[in-house]
């Protein structure tokens, strides 16, 4: 039986039903890789009132060019390794230990979110059911992780979506930007207002 296809959450202006606004805390990758410091920063979090911890997966042999990923770190004293990719390896949390911190999440009644940049993280993540997912705007246009969001979770997905019909696909993407239609925001996609 085929998947019904999901629909934009608001149709017309008549639709628009106030819900109270959630405070999410940013973490990232400021947990430095270590998962005791994410831990913390969500106990920070979640006494600070906020509603959501939000932490970052990437996949960085995936995300980056093989001339990203052996290029040196833009900061040197920033870095966690020798070139930018082993910079970003040593960021990363395995899937595991988000599934972890999702759990910690409930145990301190926190809800758990996470940025994915790449098709890997984006299952990875999905696989974990979160509430909600959010694309960064540097991968808004990568059409295959859109798809993957689109097809296989059934969360929301918060995202700087696309504005203009000319814009450039992820250099990693195999589908044809004519196959989907740039005047029409991908599937629950929470648009930010024009600047």
């Amino acid at each position: 039986m085929a998947k019904e296809p999901k629909r934009a959450r608001i149709d017309t202006a008549a639709s628009l039903v106030y819900h109270q606004p959630r405070v999410m805390a940013e973490i990232g990758c400021n947990h430095m890789g270590d998962l005791e410091i994410a831990k913390e920063l969500l106990l920070l979090a979640k006494a600070s009132g906020c509603d959501y911890g939000k932490f970052q997966k990437r996949n960085p042999k995936e995300l980056l060019t093989a001339e990203q990923y052996a290029a040196p770190h833009p900061n040197p004293r920033n870095s966690y390794g020798d070139t930018y990719g082993a910079h970003r390896e040593f960021l990363e949390l395995t899937v595991e230990q988000h599934a972890e911190l999702k759990e910690y999440c409930g145990t301190i009644g926190l809800g758990y979110s996470c940025s994915v940049w790449d098709c890997t993280s984006a299952r990875e993540i999905v696989s974990l059911k979160p509430d909600l997912i959010k694309v960064g705007s540097p991968s808004n246009t990568h059409w295959d992780m859109q798809e993957i969001l689109r097809d296989e979770y059934d969360g929301d997905v918060h995202s700087e979506c696309p504005r203009h019909p000319a814009a450039q696909p992820h250099p990693h993407d195999s589908t044809p930007l004519s196959l989907l239609s740039p005047a029409t925001p991908p599937p629950r996609c929470h648009q930010s207002p024009p600047a």
